[in-house]
Order: C-alpha cells, then sequence, then structure tokens
C-alpha cells in the first residue's frame, strides 16, 4: 500500500504520488514513498503524521485515507527511495530485488 502526500488537490495527474522529504544517515536530504504492507498500517501513518504535523482539516485527513491504494511495479522509478513499513530507506529497486519471484521454482 501506498501513502499519497498531500494536499490532495496538489497531486499531479497519473500516478498521484508525491515523494515524502527524509534525510540518509549521511545528512543528505532526499525524497521517498512511503510503503505499507497493509492498509491499517498505512492508515496509522497517516494518523500520526497528521498528529505530528497538527492538521487539523479533517476534509484532508479523510481525503489522504481515502486515497491509500495498491502500489504497481512502474509507480515508482527503481533508483527512487522507498521506505517500507518504517524499516528505513532503500532504493525502489532494492526492495524489489528483495521480493522473491511468484513464477521462480528454485527458491
Amino acid at each position: 500500500m501506498v501513502v499519497p502526500r498531500w494536499p490532495a488537490h496538489l497531486w499531479p495527474h497519473g500516478t498521484g504520488l508525491l515523494p515524502w522529504p527524509e534525510r540518509l544517515p549521511n545528512g543528505k536530504l532526499v525524497h521517498y514513498y512511503p510503503l505499507f504492507s497493509s492498509k491499517e498500517k498505512a492508515e496509522e501513518f497517516v494518523r500520526e503524521r497528521g498528529q505530528a504535523l497538527l492538521v487539523e482539516r479533517r476534509q484532508l485527513m479523510e481525503d489522504t485515507l481515502k486515497n491509500i491504494r495498491g502500489i504497481y511495479r512502474e509507480d515508482i522509478p527503481d533508483g527512487h527511495y522507498v521506505n517500507l513499513d518504517g524499516g528505513g530507506l532503500v532504493t525502489w529497486g532494492e526492495l524489489l530485488d528483495d521480493v522473491p519471484d511468484p513464477g521462480d521454482t528454485n527458491s
């Protein structure tokens, strides 16, 4: 599951994904896409982030929760950063390399 960045009315057409800002351990600012293994985890992230940012507009939170969706391979370029379930920043390509291919019978 992916959480689109708010505010929803500013999302670009297409995938509707905007990266979130974060710093690498070396201090370099990068942008990443927060990914989650379940819709419940994604909703928890939105609520926690909304409280931390003091988001008071209920409609903004509702729009963000409503727009949580599944992610497709082609949604994010391989070199862009993602964070799966808060486990740290990796590139989308690195994360996909770690996922076993369901069609691979040799594993």
